[in-house]
């Protein structure tokens, strides 16, 4: 009987900690693409030097929550979100507004696409 109230406990707390790990990364994945958004509105009125600052404080924020994403994400993902986020941050520094509309909307795909995977759905578990 205590094993299968260890098992029990065992499987609420990986429970609880997987609805936690969805709740933590919908809030980091809003919040990047919010930066994004704003990045985007900066760049369609031509203010690069507050696009720039913005871009740079979106990318601080993204490798600021590196020791997280690395321990619960797959790598391959973090990595193809990390060289889309380089060149959305090129483009910004290109100053070149179709290339961060493009580079913008392949990130927020890559973000989207991340969140996804972290979600429990049929998908996710077969």
């Amino acid at each position: 009987m205590k094993k299968e109230i260890a098992a029990i406990a065992l499987l609420a707390v990986i429970l609880g900690c997987t609805i936690g790990n969805i709740f933590i990364v919908r809030h980091y994945t809003k919040h990047i693409n919010h930066m994004i958004d704003e990045i985007q509105v900066h760049a369609e009125n031509k203010k690069w030097d507050e696009a720039i600052k913005a871009a740079e404080n979106a990318e601080q924020y993204w490798h600021k929550k590196s020791h997280y994403t690395h321990i619960v994400m797959r790598h391959s993902e973090i990595n193809q979100t990390t060289l889309i986020f380089c060149q959305f941050l090129a483009e910004v520094y290109r100053n070149d507004l179709g290339g961060v509309k493009g580079m913008g909307k392949a990130l927020k795909e890559q973000i989207h696409s991340m969140y996804d995977m972290e979600t429990i759905n049929i998908g996710t578990i077969f």
